[in-house]
């Protein structure tokens, strides 16, 4: 027991000591008293501490102690979801069961569920009302709901009793932030700088402040040097630096930064997403893909594939644009996606699908610019069949959207194919003024311009 009390697992592991309830319990109390700050560190031996506190539960099924210290052992390994049904299960025994109350409180402000974890800490603050884990618990789940007020009246309350509690003044000056308070929130974070050297989250969110809210990115950047020499295995300082460098225009400098960060911590996906930015603007689409492979292999969103689709289309692999056109609108089936899906299917020839899709999403469409997108599709589809149609169909779309691009370039062509030069350069200024980087686009409006058939409108 006096083991336990220190957090320190029994001499002999996890055996039993005779055969009552007790004598199960006994050998797994310490985890009770093991930090949960690093959850994933792993218990050895926390096989046959689940056995002795499942033997336990079946001598005496309405005790808080078994489901309890089962839920601290799947937490401190990193199963959240069964740590908090562990912890539901000790709740339910006795709702007065503090420690569960707040344990499970703590999992559901890492899931970012505050409102729940408020009604449960209240209920404990009604118990314990100076426990400051409590206090500070309350505080950041408060700040989490977006309830400013409540939260720093809490973290004040902490902050009474343990001025120098690390946590609560860096909670602190988030709500400072969350206020528009930065420079107060600044001069806390100098604070906590001095009194906790080694606390890394103060000096990388000082860096921030200097960076976004004083705007002054050369003081950020001497911070997170320093900062870099006393934390060097934080891939975090390196990725603040390589987006300020990005967002500065400093490409180089920037992926210099984002791959040391990445050399720290493979597969970080905030950096490989800064990465990927920093390949996009340089027009680099093979590193782009790579980089955006790793990131799908552990999470995709919309924009996701929208960046796929982008990427692959630069590299000219339309089956692979089709491939992630596909899965955009299987993930949600948007008007919106039908248009990317569809355009993705031309490219590919499978006109018969795509037209499909084209008359659907014009039944289903409710914005004007994507039935002005979609009509500028159709047209595309028989443009070389009916070109008196596809005319009609793409000033139809112009009508309902006088910036659809695809429509001012497919018809400016249509143009060009007539001998309607002048007409043609008219249509192609228009897209060029929407895509000023266009190059293509450029040259063939100088030719066109250059062109001795060019003649005026009659």
């Amino acid at each position: 027991l006096e083991r336990a009390a220190s957090g320190q697992a029994p001499q002999a592991g996890a055996a039993a000591l005779g055969e009552g309830f007790f004598d199960h319990v006994v050998p797994v109390l310490f985890v009770a008293r093991l930090d949960s700050t690093d959850p994933g560190g792993g218990i050895p031996g926390s096989g046959s501490y689940l056995r002795l506190l499942q033997q336990a539960e079946a001598q005496n099924r309405s005790s808080v102690l078994p489901p309890y210290l089962q839920g601290r052992i799947h937490e401190l390994e990193g199963r959240p979801d069964q740590a908090a049904a562990q912890y539901r299960r000790s709740i339910r025994r006795t709702d007065s069961f503090y420690p569960g109350q707040r344990r499970l409180a703590v999992l559901l402000i890492r899931e970012g569920r505050p409102e729940e974890a408020i009604e449960l800490l209240q209920r404990s603050a009604a118990l314990l009302p100076d426990d400051l884990f409590l206090r500070y618990s309350m505080a950041e789940a408060y700040y989490q709901a977006g309830k400013l007020e409540d939260a720093s009246s809490e973290v004040a309350r902490v902050l009474l009793e343990e001025p120098d509690h690390p946590a609560a003044l860096l909670l602190r000056a988030r709500v400072f932030l969350a206020e528009g308070k930065w420079t107060q929130a600044l001069r806390l974070l100098h604070l906590l700088r001095l009194r906790q050297p080694d606390s890394r989250e103060a000096w990388l969110l000082s860096a921030r402040v200097l960076y976004e809210e004083a705007l002054d990115p050369e003081g950020a950047l001497k911070l997170i040097g320093e900062a870099q020499t006393r934390f060097p295995g934080a891939p975090e300082f390196h990725e603040l630096a390589g987006r300020i460098h990005l967002e500065a225009g400093r490409t180089q400098e920037a992926l210099d930064e984002l791959q040391l960060a990445l050399d720290l911590q493979p597969g970080r996906v905030s950096t490989l997403r800064l990465l990927l930015e920093g390949a996009t603007r340089m027009r680099r689409w093979l590193q782009a893909a790579i980089h955006l492979s790793e990131i799908l292999e552990q999470e995709r969103s919309g924009e996701d594939l929208l960046k796929a689709i982008e990427i692959y289309r630069n590299l000219g692999d339309s089956a692979q644009v089709l491939h992630y056109a596909e899965q955009l609108y299987q993930s949600s089936c948007t008007v919106e996606n039908l248009v990317v899906y569809a355009r993705a299917l031309l490219a590919e020839g499978q006109t018969d699908q795509a037209a499909a899709l084209i008359e659907g999403g014009l039944q289903r469409s409710e914005t004007p610019a994507l039935s002005s997108a979609l009509l500028a599709l159709k047209a595309g589809m028989i443009e070389e069949q009916a070109p008196e149609e596809a005319m009609a169909l793409l000033r139809e779309a112009l009508l309902l959207d006088p910036l659809n691009y695809e429509a001012l370039v497919t018809i400016a062509g249509l143009y060009v194919e007539q001998g309607e030069l002048r007409k043609a350069g008219l249509y192609l200024e228009q897209a060029i003024a929407l895509d000023p980087d266009n190059a293509a686009l450029r040259v063939q409006l100088q030719n066109i311009e250059t062109s001795p058939g060019t003649r005026s409108p009659p």
